[in-house]
């Protein structure tokens, strides 16, 4: 066989330069994913501390939800309580405008009776005058005519002027029986 003849080999291309961009390439891809990890580890942190925040909010939200919560429960007793006492303020007043309709009847009646004294009263005072000008003062006979014209008693006034016209003790105890009788009338 024969030696085969040697072909000169060529020369390879240099790969060193190719293995320098190929270590800056990983380097730069290392970095960037070093950065990116960084970044994704601060955007963790800082998520991490407003979901801390979120939660430290959430709860005194929720302690002053269970604050309102127990406040409404209060004023709902309250307002139980104020709606019973209003019913039975309502009822009271109910009773006392009842009360005071009543006393104001009772009012009225008594005014009523109080005027129909006073009218009995002062009846009694104008016979009164006369009994005691005819005892005590002894008036004259126009002034006792001027007491019996006063009381608007037509019976009186025909007694004294049969009295006055004839000045009998008949008369005159006709008119004093008539006072007496009506005196005695007026005080019952």
């Amino acid at each position: 066989m024969q030696p085969e003849p040697s072909v000169p080999q060529a020369a390879a291309p240099v790969t060193p330069p190719a293995k320098k961009s190929s270590n800056a390439l990983w380097i730069v891809l290392v970095i960037v994913l070093i950065l990116a990890v960084a970044g994704v580890g601060f955007w963790g942190y800082q998520q991490s501390a407003a979901l801390k925040a979120t939660q430290g909010a959430l709860t005194t939200l929720q302690g002053k939800y269970d604050s309102l919560t127990a406040e409404k429960n209060t004023l709902s007793s309250n307002l139980d309580a104020t709606t019973a006492e209003l019913g039975t303020t309502k009822a009271e007043l109910e009773k006392t405008k009842a009360d005071l309709a009543t006393t104001q009847g009772d009012l009225k009646t008594a005014q009523d009776k109080s005027a129909a004294l006073e009218k009995t009263i002062e009846k009694a005072r104008k016979y009164a005058g006369i009994i005691k000008g005819i005892w005590v003062d002894e008036d004259s006979f126009s002034d006792l005519g001027i007491k019996v014209n006063a009381t608007d008693d037509a019976a009186l006034k025909s007694k004294f002027e049969a009295f006055d016209d004839s000045r009998s003790a008949s008369d005159f105890g006709a008119l004093l029986e008539y006072l007496y009788t009506i005196m005695v009338d007026v005080l019952k």
